[in-house]
Order: C-alpha cells, then sequence, then structure tokens
C-alpha cells in the first residue's frame, strides 16, 4: 500500500471521482460534534494566515482517508472507493460548495478556483461530474445540495444541514467588512482550504488490506457501529455482485439507525439486530466448570461483538453469503417483534412484550419468530412457547422478582433456552418450553417462576404497583390493566386503545372525602395508618383505566362523583362494580386486589398448566 500527505488541492483538484459503496455508513456527521470543530478549525487557520501569512502557518491535520483504486476507462476519471474516510470527504464538499456559493453571493471572482475541486470536467458523464458519489441512500439529497442548494433550503436531510450550517458561518465571517478586508479575508480562506488541510492518504492494493485498515481504524467522527465492521466484512468477502443482491442498503435507513435504550443500552436498532441474532445462533451450552456460557456474545464494545460475527462465519467455512442471508430473513421478523400491533395473537403478545423488563429474552422471542413461522402446527407452539415466557416475565414483574434482562441469571436461562430450542422438534417446542420454566422451582428457586400463592400473596399484601411507591412503569401499568378487561371481554378487538391510569382513591387524597375505615382512626396524627394508605393507594387494587382523563377536581374529590364521571364517560368492565359502591376505603381496596390477583393469575397461567398445549389470548 501507499501511504501520502495530501492538501484538498491535491486530493480533488485533479479529475476524480470518489466512490462511496453501498456498504458504506450513511452521513451521519453533525453540528455539535463534528461541524462545528472543523469550521472553527478552518477559520482559526484562515485568521492566522491573515495575521501572519505563509511564514508561521503549518499545514492543519484532518486525519487518514483509505481509497483502493480501480480500473477506469479512458473515458472516464481516475476511479477510487472510498473504504474510510467517506465522512471527511463528504463534509469538505459540503464546505467547499458553501464557500464557492458564499463568494458568488458577494461577487468575489476568486471562487471559480474552488470549482476545480467539487466538479470534473463537462466532458465526462453525467454520474461522474461531482468529485463524490454518495451513498444510494444520501445520493439524491447529496446531489441537490452540491448542484442546487437553494433547492435543499427546506430540507431536513442531515447534508442539507450541514450545507446551510456551513454557509451560515462563513456569511458570517465575511461580512460586516470592506471590500479591501473581503478580498483577504477571501484570499485567506481559499488558501487555507486548497493547501493548509492535509490528509494521511492510504491507498492500498487488495480487498483484504482495504478490510483490515476499514477494521482497525477509527478516525476522528463518529465511533463505528458493529454494524459497520460487519457491514464491510461482508462486503469484501463476497463473490462479485452477491453484496448488492443481498440488499444490505436496507439497514442504512432512518429506522435501522435510530438509537433506542437507555445509558450503556442504548444502541441502534441495526446494532441490537446484531446481537440479538448473534445471540440466537452462537449461544452454547453452559461451560461445566464455570457455569456462565461458553460463548456469550460480548456486547460491551463494538469491536468484540464484530469479533463474535467474524468467528461465527469463520466456523461456518467462510459462507458469508449464506450468514448475511440469514441475518437479512431474521431482521424481519426482528422488526416484526418491535413493530407488529394488530389484534392476532402474536400481535397481542407482541404488544405486551414491548413493554416488559424482557432483555436478553428478545433473542429467545426472536428465535420463535424465525424459526416457527411456516405451518399452523408451528405456529400453535409458538403461541404456546410465547405465552410461558410472557407468564414469566409478567408473574416475576408483578411480584417485584424481576431482574430486567441483567445478570447472571438471566443469561443462564436464556443460553438454556436456545440450546432448548435448537436442539427440539419444532411439534413439541411450547411444551418443551413449558416443561423448562416449570422444572426451575427445583434446578434454580431463586429465578423460578412465582406459584399461583406467590402472584396472590405479592399482590394481596400491598405490593405498590404504580404510583409515588409503585415497582412497574406507567406502559407496564396499562399493559397489565388492558390485559384484565381484555379477560374480562374475553375479547380484545373492541378494546379501545389509549388509556389513562387513575388512582379511585387519589394520591391525593383528603380525609374529609376518604376517611379510614375504622373511625377511631385519626389518619392526620396516626404515622403508621397513614403510611399504610400511602402504599394500598399505589396496590392493583386502586387502580383502573380511563378512556379520558377526569380533570384534578374530579379526581380528588369525593368517591362519589367520581363514580358518576367514570359510568358516564367509560365502557370499561373492570369499572362496572364501582357504580354499587357507596364509599372507598382501605377495605374495598384490598378486596378488589385479591379479585385483580385472580385475573392475574388466570391471563399468565403458571407453566405447569400451559404444559399440556393449552393457550391464553
Amino acid at each position: 500500500m501507499d501511504t501520502a500527505l495530501q492538501t484538498l488541492d491535491e486530493l480533488f483538484s485533479k479529475d476524480v471521482h470518489y466512490a462511496i459503496p453501498s456498504y458504506q455508513r450513511r452521513y451521519v456527521w453533525q453540528e455539535e460534534d463534528q461541524w462545528e470543530p472543523l469550521w472553527a478549525d478552518v477559520k482559526k487557520a484562515a485568521e492566522t494566515y491573515l495575521q501572519y501569512q505563509s511564514k508561521a502557518l503549518r499545514a492543519h491535520f484532518l486525519g487518514a482517508i483509505v481509497l483502493q483504486q480501480k480500473e477506469n476507462k479512458l473515458t472516464e476519471p481516475l476511479q477510487y472507493e472510498v473504504i474510510d474516510g467517506q465522512q471527511r470527504l463528504t463534509t469538505l464538499q459540503l464546505l467547499l460548495s458553501a464557500v464557492k456559493n458564499t463568494l458568488m453571493e458577494l461577487r468575489q471572482d476568486k471562487a471559480g478556483y474552488l470549482k476545480s475541486l467539487i466538479y470534473n470536467q463537462p466532458l465526462f458523464a453525467e454520474q461522474q461530474l461531482l468529485k463524490i458519489t454518495s451513498t444510494r441512500h444520501d445520493q439524491a439529497a447529496f446531489r441537490i445540495v452540491m448542484t442546487h442548494p437553494e433547492e435543499a433550503e427546506n430540507s431536513n436531510s442531515r447534508l442539507a444541514q450541514a450545507y446551510r450550517y456551513f454557509s451560515d458561518q462563513v456569511s458570517e465571517w465575511l461580512s460586516g467588512i470592506d471590500e479591501s478586508q473581503l478580498a483577504e479575508r477571501s484570499d485567506s480562506l481559499l488558501t487555507v482550504l486548497k493547501s493548509k488541510l492535509q490528509f494521511v492518504v492510504i491507498e492500498t492494493e487488495s480487498d483484504d488490506d482495504a478490510n483490515l485498515i476499514f477494521e482497525t481504524l477509527n478516525a476522528r467522527g463518529t465511533p463505528l457501529l458493529a454494524w459497520d465492521l460487519a457491514r464491510n466484512y461482508i462486503a469484501n468477502h463476497t463473490r462479485s455482485g452477491m453484496a448488492t443482491s443481498l440488499n444490505l442498503d436496507e439497514f442504512s435507513s432512518d429506522w435501522w439507525q435510530e438509537e433506542t435504550g437507555r445509558g450503556k443500552e442504548r444502541r441502534t436498532r441495526i446494532d441490537s439486530l446484531l446481537i440479538a441474532w448473534m445471540t440466537m445462533r452462537v449461544v452454547k451450552r453452559n461451560d461445566p466448570q464455570t457455569g456462565l456460557p461458553a460463548s456469550a456474545v460480548d456486547t460491551r464494545t463494538a469491536r468484540a461483538v464484530f469479533d463474535a460475527f467474524q468467528r461465527y462465519v469463520r466456523v461456518h467455512e467462510g459462507a458469508v453469503e449464506r450468514v448475511a442471508a440469514d441475518l437479512i430473513q431474521v431482521s424481519e421478523h426482528y422488526r416484526k417483534m418491535l413493530e407488529l400491533s394488530d389484534n392476532s395473537p402474536l400481535g397481542v403478545f407482541l404488544q405486551r412484550w414491548r413493554t416488559l423488563p424482557s432483555g436478553g429474552f428478545n433473542s429467545v422471542v426472536l428465535w420463535l419468530l424465525a424459526e416457527l413461522d411456516g405451518t399452523e402446527a408451528e405456529e400453535e407452539q409458538r403461541q404456546q412457547a410465547c405465552a410461558v415466557i410472557e407468564s414469566y416475565v409478567v408473574r416475576r414483574l408483578l411480584t417485584g422478582k424481576s431482574r430486567g434482562g441483567g445478570g447472571q441469571d438471566t443469561l443462564r436461562l436464556v443460553t438454556d433456552l436456545l440450546n432448548l430450542l435448537s436442539l427440539s422438534g419444532k411439534e413439541h417446542i411450547g411444551d418443551k418450553v413449558a416443561n423448562y420454566f416449570d422444572r426451575l422451582r427445583d434446578s434454580n428457586q431463586r429465578m423460578a417462576c412465582p406459584s399461583d400463592q406467590d402472584l396472590r400473596g405479592a399482590l394481596e399484601k400491598d405490593f405498590p404497583l404504580y404510583g409515588a411507591e409503585g415497582k412497574l412503569n406507567r406502559r407496564q401499568t396499562v399493559m397489565v390493566l388492558r390485559a384484565i378487561e381484555a379477560h374480562l371481554r374475553d375479547d380484545v378487538l373492541d378494546l379501545p386503545i389509549n388509556f389513562t391510569i387513575e388512582h379511585l382513591l387519589p394520591q391525593k387524597w383528603t380525609r374529609t372525602h376518604y376517611p379510614h375505615p375504622d373511625a377511631s382512626v385519626d389518619l392526620d396524627s396516626d404515622p403508621e395508618a397513614r403510611a399504610e394508605r400511602e402504599i394500598l393507594v399505589s396496590t392493583i387494587g386502586n387502580l383502573t383505566l380511563v378512556t379520558r382523563k377526569l380533570n384534578a377536581r374530579l379526581s380528588n374529590g369525593p368517591f362519589s362523583e367520581k363514580k358518576a364521571k367514570l359510568n358516564q364517560y367509560d365502557v370499561l368492565l373492570m369499572n362496572n362494580h364501582l357504580q354499587s359502591m357507596q364509599k372507598w376505603d382501605e377495605g374495598d381496596i384490598r378486596r378488589r386486589s385479591r379479585q385483580m390477583a385472580e385475573y392475574c393469575a388466570e391471563i399468565w397461567p403458571a407453566p405447569d398448566k400451559l404444559s399440556d398445549g393449552t393457550l391464553v389470548e
């Protein structure tokens, strides 16, 4: 490979075409992290040049770019593929265009000196007139910005935003000065752009060199995703034309690139898919010495995820096309897992599942979606297995035993389940999953599925569900109450969509409207009774759903007024029995909690009740 320092003039002034491959990441640079620092560097260099001229101004280093020269016809400009550095090259073209257009608006004839850095000679084909061809996803927006920027004035594309940012900054720096100063500043800016910005340009000789460099480089800019590395690997290890036929471009869309999750678990959807897919494909039996999964996917860094991907491909004798095709096929089910919201049994399950602290179990659900999607019998087995897993997670949530998605215990369960699924015949998957969770009470008591007694005990013993003391968030609480309403109706089809949670005994209760059932108890002076009530307010027996939010006066007012409003506006069966109530206090809440606990036990049966193939709604 060849390595050399090059200025923008050396990089762009010749007739050359830099193609950004379709497998590369779309344009993602943004103002605070990249545009602003770049412009600050350029402006500082121009101001230094103005003050000291070239004697004291050193070239400013912009990092490394990796290129691979391709064969070109006599009628074509030099052809290069951009292996790394496409974000910087694209941004610099936007900056050059913004400077050129601003100078033209200010009637500075020096703008012409930048045209050769942006356009090739007009004798070349139209698609090669610009120095850069962006990715398929960005190309249309890039071409409009570079050739007709006025048409991109109201565009929300990241490329148009970058162009507008640089145009505004250049205009501001060149405004409010006389003609002499304008000429001097224009000269200094052109000099810096053409000859004082430098790259280390690495030209590779083979695909292997290009792939290796791409994997190890992470220059200034947005850190590489695990998918960036995997996509580059696929593109460089597939037969000619196969990468295009695999349609990897879809993973560059806004939906796949959007970040989801919280904290250290925050990732783009495409990286989350890669991790879930890798987990369901590479997980092995537990190591008998450590008790830990022998090949659990290390998700701490993008590089670690990519290393697992490489190992998986090599184990499959380098069948990159087959591995990539499998990922694409699974991605359709992953998207379904995140978006399907119809009233089918699977749609209802997935709506509930998305509210739960499911964590590592996502890879198990993804396996069930991807592998059991054929016959009616397979769909029944999938429905049964999903019902078991949902019951397990919900029961642990409602009893306060949920550990979210983390921890070695959950990892062991996921490992065991994936091994069970991969080694079992599809015709018995549902029963095997149910039996596995049923046996947990003997093999791993800490992670066992709570029994009916556990569930009733928690909900009847003042378990705070939602509110100031609650353990569930709003979406989880709505899901539980909505499931109870569907259970009462024995049908989810005519259930309203939007709900608000209402505390029957208000969170801001007054002793006047809601006295203690024991007349001898003074809630103002008895801290124990007051504390007991504060917890009861958050329990399942005190919660309901309303389709129209009550105003604060009604919500905190007497129970008789609240009851009348519920009767006027709501059609929910769970609220029907309230019409016969004359009051609402501690005893009423506990009685309703017992009833709600029974409903929950019926909606989310224990594993032993699902092992015979019984399905739930």
